[in-house]
């Protein structure tokens, strides 16, 4: 059976996801943050190569880093959801390289900007220099974000496909004030009304609030 290890307030958000739009069998292992450092406990370095999250055991194979084991389950399970609705456009599609694209992005282009901005409060190291480019790369992402949504339903169209699943977590995790104070550079996403819709849309699939059911046990 699939198991995911999730801690909470993390990617791993997005397996969990998955695995409920896709109606998949799994067993669930969560962990709580500390609350005083918000760090993962300890105890996760006994199970995972890094003590980080997410990370899947499925058989025989052992997986992080939520790129990968997004489109491993995609791979292994058949992208649709228990409707069967595809979650992945073919690679024929005019939505593919759209797809293909924020797949990717979701980490290397939106987690940047929102994890450096924490570890230099959490760290106390500040620069106005940093603080600058921060704020820049916020409303140059964000600002991307809100001209592609406000023309379409989803990122890659107007289809919801796994790239909505990865992308959702970075707009969520900016949004976290109340858990990490330290994002403190975030514009107001309220500035934002199509990624405003956009997240009220995705976030009200039924699978998103099964996930939540499971997250909060």
């Amino acid at each position: 059976m699939l198991t995911i290890y999730h801690l909470e307030h993390s990617r791993s958000e997005r397996i969990v996801w998955l695995a409920e739009e896709m109606g998949l069998d799994y067993r669930l292992v969560s962990f709580k943050r500390d609350p005083q450092t918000h760090r993962a406990p300890d105890k996760l370095k006994a199970l995972t190569p890094l003590g980080r999250v997410p990370f899947i055991e499925d058989g025989d194979v052992k997986l992080s880093e939520s790129g990968a084991i997004v489109t491993w389950i995609l791979e292994k399970y058949g992208a649709k959801t228990s409707d069967g609705a595809s979650l992945r456009p073919d690679v024929k599609a005019p939505e593919f390289p759209a797809y293909t694209h924020w797949m990717f992005a979701a980490e290397s282009t939106l987690m940047t900007a929102p994890i450096t901005d924490l570890l230099t409060q959490m760290t106390q190291a500040r620069s106005p220099a940093l603080e600058g480019l921060l704020k820049n790369e916020y409303h140059l992402i964000l600002g991307l974000l809100e001209d592609i949504l406000s023309k379409q339903d989803y990122i890659a169209g107007n289809n919801f496909s796994a790239a909505d699943i990865m992308i959702a977590f970075p707009l969520r995790f900016m949004g976290l004030r109340d858990v990490f104070p330290g994002i403190r550079l975030l514009p107001n996403l309220e500035d934002y009304p199509a990624i405003k819709t956009y997240l009220g849309r995705v976030l009200s699939r039924p699978a998103w609030q099964k996930t939540l059911e499971k997250i909060r046990e």
